[in-house]
C-alpha cells in the first residue's frame, strides 16, 4: 500500500492524537518500517505537517539487508580440514562470512574421535597422569589430554571453549556473523548454565552479543526424570564482531498469519524472532548429533549471500556443509572423524576437497 493512499484524515488523526513527547516514537516508528522516506517527507509536506524535525537518527547499529540471490550454477566447492579445532585452522584471516557450529557440550556423550592435546605448553614433552574419568593432565604444563566435552570440570571446558572461539575471532571477516548453538548439563542437579557462561565470556573478549535463540524441539525426546521438567530446547547464540554486518531478515521472514491491509507490516512476511520450532532430525549414518537441515538453512540464509563461505569447526555429519553447497556457498569444515559419515552425506554434492 502507497502512503499517500492512507489519506489526509487518517494521518492526520493518528499525528494529533500524540504528544510532542510521543510525537519522536511514533516517527522512529515510521522511519525503521517506511523505505521511502523522502516520499513520506513530500506527503507530510502535502497535508500541511512539517514534522522531518521530529525524526531521530538511525540507530549506531547498522545492518546491512542484501536481497537473496539466485543460486548459482556454478560449482562451489567442500573443503573439510581433518585436524582437531584445537590446532591452528589454517585459514585465512577475515575470510569467513559465517560460523556456525555446535561443538560438544559438556559431559554429555563420548564421540568415536581420538583425544586430543588442549592447552599447556607446545614446546613440552608431555608426562600425562590420568586424573578424573575420560582425561589426564601433563604434569609439567598442566596441559590436559583427553576429548573435549569431558574435561572434569565445567569450567575447564569453558576455557577450553574460549581458546578456539580465538581462531573462530581471528577467521570471521568484520560483517561477519558466528552462531554459535549449545545445550546445557547438569551436575549433582544443578543446572549449570554453560551456555550463558560462555556467552558472557566472548563478550568480555569482545564478541557483540545480538540475540540469544530459543530452538524449541518440536518433538523432544523425553528426558526420564521425575523430579524437574525435561528439557526440550537448547541455545543459539548470535554473535558478531562490529556494529555493521550483512544479515538478510527478508529470507527467512515468516508468512503473516492474517491478510489485513496494515501498512506497518512488511509485505515480504514477520520477523521470526528468537524462538524458533524444528524438530530434531534422525541420525541414520552413525551420528546422534545432526543438526536440523531446516535449521542450518535460516541460520545460512540470513548471515550470508551466494558465493559467501560458511565454517563448521565441529562439523561432524556435514549438515551445516552440505546444506550450504545446496544454497551455492562455499563450504569449510574441521573435525577429527566421520569421515565415512561424510562421504556419505556429501557424495551427492558438486565438488569435496579433502584435507
Amino acid at each position: 500500500m502507497k502512503l499517500i493512499d492512507l489519506g489526509y484524515e487518517e494521518w492526520q488523526s493518528a499525528i494529533t492524537q500524540q504528544t510532542e513527547k510521543e510525537k519522536p516514537y511514533l516517527f522512529q516508528t515510521v522511519q525503521r518500517a517506511v523505505p521511502d522516506m523522502d516520499g513520506f517527507i513530500k506527503f507530510l509536506a502535502s497535508i500541511e505537517l512539517n514534522l522531518k524535525e521530529y525524526f531521530l537518527p538511525r540507530p549506531s547499529i547498522i545492518i546491512v539487508e542484501v536481497e537473496e540471490e539466485e543460486i548459482s550454477t556454478s560449482d562451489p566447492q567442500i573443503k573439510i580440514i581433518q585436524q582437531s579445532s584445537f590446532n591452528p585452522w589454517g585459514i585465512e584471516d577475515n575470510s569467513i562470512q559465517s560460523i556456525i557450529v555446535s561443538p560438544p557440550y559438556w559431559n554429555l556423550k563420548k564421540y568415536e574421535i581420538p583425544d586430543v592435546i588442549i592447552g599447556g605448553n607446545l614446546s613440552c614433552k608431555h608426562k600425562f597422569v590420568k586424573k578424573g574419568k575420560y582425561g589426564s593432565f601433563c604434569t609439567s604444563c598442566n596441559a590436559w589430554e583427553g576429548q573435549y566435552g569431558w574435561e572434569p570440570t565445567p569450567e575447564l571446558y569453558i576455557d577450553h571453549t574460549l581458546l578456539w572461539c580465538q581462531d573462530a575471532w581471528r577467521s570471521l571477516k568484520k560483517d561477519g556473523i558466528f552462531f554459535l548453538n549449545f545445550g546445557d548439563s547438569y551436575l549433582d542437579k544443578c543446572q549449570l548454565l554453560i551456555p550463558e557462561r560462555i556467552a558472557i565470556a566472548l563478550q568480555d573478549d569482545g564478541w557483540i552479543l545480538r540475540n540469544r535463540i530459543v530452538w524449541l524441539k518440536g518433538n523432544a525426546t523425553p528426558h526420564p526424570v521425575k523430579d524437574r521438567f525435561s528439557n526440550k530446547s537448547e541455545i543459539i547464540f548470535f554473535f558478531v564482531k562490529s556494529q555493521k554486518y550483512v544479515f538478510n531478515l527478508d529470507s527467512v521472514r515468516e508468512p503473516h498469519k492474517t491478510d489485513c491491509n496494515n501498512w506497518n507490516r512488511n509485505k515480504l512476511g514477520k520477523n521470526p524472532g528468537d524462538v524458533w520450532i524444528f524438530n530434531t532430525q534422525r541420525a541414520k549414518l552413525g551420528h546422534c548429533a545432526m543438526m536440523p537441515e531446516k535449521l542450518v538453512k535460516q541460520l545460512i540464509l540470513c548471515s550470508t549471500r551466494v558465493g559467501d563461505t560458511v565454517l563448521d569447526p565441529f562439523c561432524g555429519s556435514a549438515t551445516t556443509l552440505m546444506v550450504a553447497n545446496q544454497l551455492g556457498r562455499t563450504a569449510y569444515g574441521i573435525d577429527l572423524g566421520y569421515e565415512e559419515v561424510q562421504e556419505q552425506r556429501l557424495s551427492g554434492v558438486q565438488r569435496r576437497i579433502k584435507c
